[in-house]
């Protein structure tokens, strides 16, 4: 049985959340450095000449986009605020 997060509450709501997500400093700084390694890459994979070292920089660049991506995903801040709702009259 699988809950439906956007349906009506069926019983007395208590309590309603709202949340609050913004990014990091440290999450700003691996997208900023996802995009420059994403761009450096894409502009060595092009300008050579060698299938090996071609191969060696997109191994390099994929691993490296992966590692700041995590780190952008991880440098997010949630906040929940809990808001009390009145008793029913």
């Amino acid at each position: 049985m699988s809950i439906n997060p956007y349906a009506e509450p069926q019983g007395p709501v208590i309590a309603r959340l709202k949340e609050h997500t913004e990014t990091t400093g440290g999450g700003v700084a691996a997208i900023l450095m996802m995009v420059l390694v994403a761009i450096v890459m894409v502009m060595a994979f092009v300008t050579d000449t060698s299938a090996i070292r071609g191969a060696a920089y997109g191994a390099v660049g994929t691993a490296l986009i992966v590692l700041f991506g995590v780190g952008a995903v991880l440098g997010r801040r949630r906040t929940y605020i809990v808001y009390r709702e009145p008793p029913p009259n």
